[in-house]
């Protein structure tokens, strides 16, 4: 990347800076697809992992970080969802952990049910 040289989506993904390739028209199914799959967490757990990740980017040192993410791991065990993910992995259910985010339209916009609340 510091050479400033292009390269393919082929090539980036062989470098690890792609998780997956997909065909033009496959996009969007993708994206959705990825989305679904983060939404099945809760909000706190996705708000705090993006805020963690984003922190420790100009974390000073490891012990920095690793303080963050101990404190990120007690405030969202404290959240209630927790104790919802335990239940579900014991009744063996794929319930959404308290996810606010019901439905998700073809153009990518969250359908929010509880947005009245």
């Amino acid at each position: 990347m510091l050479t400033g040289r292009i390269f393919g989506s082929e090539e980036a993904h062989a470098m690890g800076l792609v998780l997956d390739v997909v065909t033009d028209g496959a996009v969007v199914d993708r994206a959705l697809r990825t989305c679904r799959l983060i939404t099945r967490h809760s909000p706190m757990a996705i708000w705090m992992t993006k805020e963690t990740m984003w922190q420790n980017v100009d974390a000073p040192s490891l012990r920095h970080a690793l303080d963050l993410e101990n404190r990120t791991q007690v405030m969202c065990s404290q959240s209630g969802d927790t104790a919802e993910a335990g239940s579900g992995i014991r009744r063996k259910s794929a319930r959404r952990l308290g996810s606010r985010f019901d439905e998700l339209r073809a153009d990518g916009a969250i359908l929010d049910a509880h947005a009245a609340d």
